[in-house]
């Protein structure tokens, strides 16, 4: 019994990972198709889950050195697209910071919200 229990515990955290990491390979995708940079901080977050072999709850989307000179702008799009393509849903709470949302973001943060089985706890917008 102790073994069957480990084992699908092993098969769950390989999930974990094996999802983070096509999470994040989408999301870099999504950032070239926009031409936006991606969040180092998301990376960084990933990375750290990866490492733990869990799911990502908390996602903080910021671009703390962003500049509105900077070439390539930031974009909540790209991460909106990956969330939908890899039908993740294992979003507890999403901080959005330092990054101005026009009316589209807005909308599409809305209906993916709605749309996927999210058990939100908390949008931070600031």
């Amino acid at each position: 019994m102790r073994n069957a229990r480990s084992a699908s515990r092993g098969t769950g955290s390989h999930a974990a990972v094996g999802l983070l990491r096509s999470l994040w390979k989408r999301y870099e995708h999504h950032c070239t198709q926009t031409d936006s940079c991606p969040c180092t901080l998301l990376e960084e977050d990933i990375l750290l889950q990866i490492k733990k072999q869990q799911t990502l709850k908390k996602i903080t989307l910021s671009f703390p050195d962003y500049t509105p000179s900077d070439s390539i702008l930031p974009s909540l799009q790209p991460l909106l697209m990956a969330l939908q393509d890899e039908r993740y849903t294992h979003v507890e709470e999403l901080n959005i910071r330092k990054l101005s949302l026009e009316q589209k973001d807005m909308v599409d943060l809305i209906y993916v919200c709605r749309s996927a089985s999210y058990d939100n706890k908390g949008l931070n917008v600031s």
